[in-house]
């Protein structure tokens, strides 16, 4: 495979806990991930859904397993890294029952009263498909008006 490199702009639209990125120009086989869809689940969502088992901590960060509760699921594990001071995930490794992996490094920036993403540095691994990207965010609006609709499900 001949490695590809293309840059999009795009918007990211969230209202808690619900996010979607939305990229404009995407064409080929990237037009698949011209949308992106996460939901961020609370703690005590997250504890319902996973078996959540402290893996480390070496002062400075403390990693977890997250295993899916739920029998038959895509994901087989989660790993998260946390840095112990600010409270939020710096690594997250998705492990998949088919083999594949996707790895997201994230770098904050402050907005406002806000710690917010401000690179995320994305692999993922799957039968059939690789994929290495950056995603950077800039022009951060916090509390604008979003419109509920924009995360229905076509």
């Amino acid at each position: 495979m001949v490695p590809y490199s293309k840059t999009f702009s795009g918007t990211v639209y969230y209202l808690k806990p619900k996010r979607k990125i939305e990229f404009r120009n995407v064409t080929g086989p990237l037009s698949r991930f011209k949308d992106l869809a996460a939901s961020t689940p609370t703690y005590d969502a997250a504890v319902d859904e996973y078996t959540i088992t402290p893996i480390a901590d070496d002062g400075t960060v403390s990693t977890y397993s997250a295993v899916p509760k739920k029998s038959g699921s895509r994901v087989r594990a989660v790993t998260l890294s946390v840095n112990d001071s600010s409270a939020l995930v710096s690594h997250a490794k998705w492990s998949y029952t088919n083999g594949g992996t996707l790895d997201l490094d994230q770098t904050y920036t402050k907005v406002g009263e806000f710690r917010l993403t401000s690179v995320l540095d994305i692999r993922a691994r799957f039968p059939g498909y690789s994929v290495d990207g950056t995603v950077t965010f800039s022009d951060y609006r916090p509390n604008a008006s979003v419109d509920p609709s924009m995360f229905a499900t076509p």
